[in-house]
């Protein structure tokens, strides 16, 4: 069953756009010429009804989550835990960006547009969180969940926080491994440890960049059994210990300095797609083609998304260029 599953998503790679189209997309000046562009793709279908950039969006987020919830049924049991589990990403950011809204004081309506249905990939309900009155409201709703620690942190910074949801997450990730074929795993491993990589550099900057309690960052490093230990990370004290230690972050590490933590997404995704495509696997039925496909269909939805935000508020195309996320040349 497993290699059924594999087998598929390397057939899936083969439809998803090609890097020299996503460049042509971006060069675009109107969203019907974006939509035209795509309709004879994959996403022609769902974006021939059209008329916004609200619809296009909704039309991309649908096909998406579509491409991962299929995975899902193709799966044996024990690798579909882990999958729901990996999936459990996007509840995070979610969660992430529900809890800024509600900082925000923003209306559920405004939320709503910004949320990927994450409980068709095995996730739970968002919607009471979506619903809650206040920032309070939602924290207390977290205490019946696996993010259950948050509601009792005496902490209401929303970086501390954020942080404390990707720790659960990779946490949870770290401990299905067991779930997939014992022989793909050190290459899976190798993936999840370029994210924990990032995840602890984000946590362990937080002191010298905000100047939180470092005990408190040292509570949210994961140990990478793939990667930097935390034991290395804690003997750094300041960005140039950083940059010297993480030359090839280097972009994401000083996206960080600026505080421009959306540029700092942007870099995670470059770096984990640079690690997919250069990583050489010795065999064709590995289960890290199943993460690789699954990384290489967020970037396109990402890649889609910024576009076409960018056709609608007229951002001049090298900018649009600037955003999306292609493997480095």
């Amino acid at each position: 069953m497993i290699t059924y599953l594999i087998c598929k998503c390397h057939a899936y790679e083969s439809k998803l756009l090609p890097r020299g189209m996503i460049l042509e997309l971006a060069s675009l000046s109107k969203l019907e010429e974006f939509i035209e562009a795509l309709s004879t793709t994959v996403y022609g279908q769902s974006l021939s009804e059209a008329r916004s950039v609200w619809d296009v969006e909704t039309a991309l987020t649908e096909i998406f989550v579509d491409r991962l919830s299929t995975l899902l049924r193709f799966s044996p049991e024990n690798v579909k835990e882990f999958l729901i589990q990996y999936y459990r990403r996007f509840e995070v950011q979610n969660l992430i960006r529900i809890m800024r809204m509600k900082l925000a004081h923003e209306p559920v309506e405004t939320i709503e547009e910004i949320i990927i249905p994450s409980e068709r990939l095995g996730g739970m309900d968002l919607d009471p969180f979506m619903r809650a009155r206040d920032f309070s409201e939602f924290i207390s709703l977290l205490s019946g969940t696996v993010y259950k620690k948050i509601s009792k942190m005496e902490v209401e910074n929303p970086l501390i926080l954020e942080n404390m949801l990707r720790w659960i997450y990779y946490s949870g990730v770290f401990d299905k491994i067991s779930k997939i074929p014992r022989d793909d795993r050190p290459d899976v491993v190798k993936i999840l440890g370029v994210e924990l990589d990032l995840h602890n550099l984000r946590v362990w900057m937080l002191p010298v960049l905000y100047g939180y309690d470092k005990r408190l960052a040292e509570s949210l490093l994961i140990d990478n059994p793939a990667g930097k230990s935390k034991r290395l990370l804690m003997e750094l004290r300041s960005v140039e210990d950083f940059l010297e230690e993480f030359p090839r972050y280097r972009v994401f590490i000083e996206a960080l300095m600026r505080r421009e933590e959306w540029r700092a997404e942007i870099e995670h995704f470059k770096i984990l797609k640079d690690e997919v495509d250069r990583r050489r696997i010795s065999k064709y039925i590995n289960f890290f083609y199943v993460l690789k496909y699954i990384l290489d269909c967020e970037v396109e939805y990402r890649n889609l998304r910024s576009i076409a935000i960018s056709i609608h508020h007229n951002l001049p195309v090298d900018v649009r260029r600037g955003l999306l996320i292609l493997p480095r040349a």
